[in-house]
């Protein structure tokens, strides 16, 4: 798995036949027992080098994954990823309604998974338009639910995202909490828009307590006690933040000194980053 990372980083970097050399290396080592990451890095470098027709007979009219799943899925959003980089939306999209058209069941659920390629691009439509297909076929499958309503927000139709969010977060514990994080953290940000600050305050919590690290979450959370008048808890908070993260994410907490700056409250900034330093 580690070496499939490598491989990842190659790909971003434009290395692209150094990583298809060694992924077709790994795959011809790992040819018993499998290698499901080292397929799909090997599927973006042949993506990335124009080649991905070489690999489109891996759909088929029917994805049936079986004891491949992990294998397929991976070589799917490695084919997604590389499409997207090199500037191919439309095939990448074609790529994901044929896989999610073609798969069932059990298959299915674990799929939906190839939307959040779409979701981290901003393809807001496209996320709406293929998760609405889905929840055809599997209503209340809670991915669906959540990045579907997470599109739905950011296009403005806040209270179609809102039916989403909660319907996500109220499906059993098993099938939401992998993602609950963010589905808070859409929430939140919703009820921002809507200047509900309270309930801004509740998601962002609730998200940091799945994920504490969380810069979008912190700065929800920093951002609704400064508007209910919250000033010095929203201090307290920050510091709290900066004391006890790691200096390997001090990013995160840098970026709420920037958060004290816009509520002009800059000695305490000052204080708080000479501490930092």
């Amino acid at each position: 798995l580690n070496q499939s990372y490598l491989l990842h980083l190659l790909c971003t970097r434009q290395r692209h036949a150094a990583a298809l050399e060694l992924g077709e290396t790994m795959l011809a080592r790992a040819e018993e027992g499998g290698m499901p990451s080292a397929e799909g890095v090997r599927a973006m470098a042949l993506a990335a080098q124009g080649r991905s027709t070489d690999i489109d007979g891996l759909i088929g009219d029917e994805v049936t994954l079986g004891e491949q799943r992990e294998l397929m899925r991976a070589l799917l959003q490695g084919m997604v990823w590389a499409l997207y980089a090199l500037g191919e939306p439309k095939r990448a999209r074609q790529i994901m309604s044929r896989a999610l058209g073609a798969t069932t069941g059990r298959d299915l659920d674990e799929m939906t998974e190839l939307l959040f390629e779409a979701h981290r691009r901003d393809e807001w439509r496209t996320v709406v338009d293929l998760a609405t297909a889905v929840l055809r076929r599997l209503p209340g499958q809670a991915y669906c639910l959540w990045i579907r309503g997470a599109a739905r927000g950011k296009l403005g139709s806040r209270e179609r995202a809102l039916a989403d969010l909660h319907a996500a977060l109220d499906t059993p514990p098993e099938d939401h909490l992998r993602f609950a994080d963010a589905v808070h953290d859409s929430l939140a940000e919703i009820y921002m828009v809507r200047g509900d600050f309270e309930r801004v305050l509740e998601h962002a919590t609730a998200a940091l307590e799945l994920q504490p690290d969380k810069a979008q979450s912190m700065e929800l959370k920093v951002r609704a006690l400064f508007a209910l008048g919250q000033r010095e808890g929203g201090e307290t908070w920050i510091r709290a933040c900066v004391e006890e993260t790691p200096a390997g994410i001090a990013l995160q907490p840098a970026y709420l000194l920037n958060l004290l700056c816009d509520a002009q409250r800059y000695e305490a900034a000052l204080d708080l980053g000479e501490r930092m330093l």
